[in-house]
């Protein structure tokens, strides 16, 4: 029997009990505390808010709610590490001539190159230039600072925050390369752009595009109207390289190097393999999401114990937060941590009772990846919403069937590139299969796009109104688990 407690308002399970207990729920209070000091705008309100919260610590505390005073200390620790971050972080970046190093990859933003400078005199700035020198990262450089660009666009200076660790921007600097950049990094960066290149040789036009996005991620080279059909279609996902891609790539060769040796040694070349692959592919934050949860998953192999995706979920944004509490601002991370809550809490319950309707396998199956596509959307909903103003209604259809087919695909693109590095014309031949699949991808994507109903736009301009949109949410998702009465998914997929 399911052990229980009285509580004032009534029974709680052993279980919930144990989540308020545990290290997941405090480290759910310092990101809530960090959540809440990116809201504030003035070192006043700071004060107000230490003052209130140093006060019903110090009554809890004499009250012996030692419990309620210890999630208080670790909210406020959220709240002031906010503040410390960006007072330690953001420094003012001289006018001038001075020698610089590029301190990010540089990626094309638009017709110019954008990359952030880390200056010698200190600070760092974005710098957007039109020049036409191979930049890379590492490279040390002399900069003529002049004046810096204005940003009176606030998600935009959100964005730079979160992305650079700086709000600064200098437009079309005057620009000397002094030394080419080297190390590990800049090895790493090269070689992922030569990969990128022997792609798109072996995969012409938008399939090559495409095929570069699957494995690398990226859509610089798509013509504008084809990103618009990504948008309409929910397919944008595809060469974002996600946690679905970085899960194909983890499971598939923990699982082939596990086969023939060891589970340390499957361990230790899955992590290094994890490592390069989020580090090639720039680390943005749904890579970076998804190789923390990726890494924890593999912890959990080796050791051979299993553990809920909620915690390691819960740990993911942790470390990330702890490295740039910015990325709170980043879309990106709000949408890949909220899809992955979608699939975590929704996608199980909501699979299983579609599929319980059927017993043909190839029915169910196409069951289990409609709920996972509808419980992520669900859950990206307010911040879609909120972002961009509008909400793929055709998503579940094309994803249902591209999905299924992108780990061949992948497999084959990779395949096409390493063998092409033995026999060009036969690397020829294995893009010239895999190109069935792109072409397909292609033909959904913008088949689907045509249709009216493919996108609904609905701007929500107030922040309310995607917090009371997920209140909601919770509410009907906390409700059907119930009714379907199914724990927390613990299947190996981020």
């Amino acid at each position: 029997m399911k052990k229980t407690f009285m509580s004032k308002n009534g029974l709680l399970s052993g279980a919930t009990l144990y989540f308020f207990a545990s290290p997941t729920f405090l480290i759910l209070l310092f990101i809530f505390g960090v959540v809440i000091g990116s809201q504030i705008f003035s070192s006043y309100i700071y004060l107000w808010i230490l003052a209130a919260i140093s006060v019903i610590t110090i009554f809890a505390l004499f009250l012996k709610k030692i419990k309620l005073g210890i999630c208080l200390i670790i909210l406020s620790f959220g709240l002031f590490y906010f503040a410390f971050f960006q007072w330690a972080t953001i420094a003012p970046v001289q006018t001038g001539c001075q020698a610089a190093k590029i301190s990010s990859n540089p990626k094309q933003s638009g017709g110019s190159l954008q990359f952030s400078a880390q200056f010698e005199k200190g600070g760092v700035a974005v710098i957007n230039t039109n020049e036409a020198i191979d930049f890379g990262y590492g490279d040390k450089l002399k900069i003529c600072v002049d004046k810096f660009a204005t940003n009176s666009d606030n998600s935009y200076r959100h964005y730079l925050l979160s992305q650079y660790k700086t709000d600064t921007v200098v437009l079309n600097p005057k620009i000397e390369k002094t030394e080419t950049g080297r190390g590990f990094l800049r090895a790493l960066y090269n070689f992922a752009a030569s990969v990128a290149l022997k792609i798109r040789e072996l995969n012409p036009g938008t399939e090559g595009i495409l095929a570069k996005g699957l494995l690398l991620g990226g859509s610089q080279g798509f013509s504008d109207q084809f990103k618009q059909n990504l948008k309409l279609t929910g397919t944008t996902h595809l060469v974002a390289v996600s946690g679905y891609n970085v899960s194909i790539l983890t499971i598939t060769i923990f699982g082939f190097i596990r086969k023939y040796f060891s589970r340390r040694l499957a361990f230790i070349l899955s992590s290094t393999m994890l490592v390069i692959f989020c580090l090639m592919t720039g680390a943005t934050s749904s890579v970076l999401r998804a190789s923390i949860m990726g890494a924890m998953f593999l912890i959990s192999k080796a050791v051979g114990r299993r553990v809920s995706i909620f915690h390691f979920l819960v740990l993911a944004a942790f470390l990330m937060i702890i490295l740039n509490p910015f990325v709170i601002w980043d879309l990106g991370f709000q949408l890949s941590f909220a899809a992955t809550a979608g699939l975590v809490f929704l996608s199980t319950p909501l699979g299983n009772f579609l599929s319980s309707k059927t017993q043909i396998p190839a029915i169910k199956e196409g069951f289990l990846i409609l709920s996972e596509t509808v419980s992520a959307q669900i859950f990206a909903l307010p911040i879609l919403l909120g972002g961009f103003g509008m909400v793929s209604l055709i998503s579940p259809i094309t994803n249902l069937l591209i999905l299924p087919l992108v780990p061949t695909s992948m497999g084959l693109i990779a395949a096409s590139y390493f063998v092409s590095l033995i026999s060009r014309y036969l690397g020829i031949f294995v893009a010239a299969i895999s190109n069935i699949l792109l072409e397909y991808f292609v033909f959904v994507i913008n088949f689907f796009a045509k249709f009216k109903i493919a996108a609904a736009s609905v701007n929500i301009t107030s922040a309310w109104w995607s917090v009371l949109l997920y209140l909601l949410i919770v509410f009907l998702t906390a409700y059907f688990r119930r009714k379907i009465k199914i724990k927390i998914d613990e299947r190996p997929g981020f």
